[in-house]
């Protein structure tokens, strides 16, 4: 009887015990567009044409590996710190992070910031995170054709 009394009390406290230390996710995915490429012609204007300019794979690589995205919690917090991926020729990125305010941001490759050289670079936005959700973000960088 006391082995019966005690599996039913173990059962209701293991069942009903608040898990503090599964944190609620998120998920941030998005593109970071890097344009125009050549001449006038920005990438990514033309849903079937992210390559307009013909570059090869390992010329989007190089171009796109010059810049990393940051997700960063907007308040310090022990228990989330910032997430980085640096981008590939895709310009997409993926964080499940636990939920709450983030920054979500476009550096370049060594943590600098890019010099805004015109009002068309989208580099920085913040967003609200709940469990479960899926937050699309679109950035864009707007690179000077030398």
């Amino acid at each position: 009887m006391k082995a019966k009394l005690l599996f039913v009390i173990l059962s209701f406290f293991f069942l009903n015990c608040e898990k503090s230390d599964v944190a609620a996710l998120g998920v941030i995915q998005g593109k970071v567009t890097v344009g125009p490429l050549c001449g006038t012609v920005p990438a990514g204007l033309d849903p079937n044409r992210d390559n307009p300019c013909g570059l090869s794979d390992a010329d989007l690589n190089a171009i796109y590996g010059d810049y990393k995205v940051v997700v960063s919690p907007t308040i310090s917090s022990d228990k989330v710190t910032a997430k980085e991926k640096v981008l590939d020729k895709s310009g997409a990125f993926v964080f499940e992070i636990p939920t709450g305010e983030y920054r979500v941001q476009v550096l370049k490759k060594d943590g600098s910031a890019i010099v805004a050289a015109s009002e068309k670079n989208i580099l920085t936005k913040t967003i609200n995170l709940s469990q479960n959700q899926v937050v699309e973000v679109s950035l864009y960088v707007e690179k000077t054709i030398k």
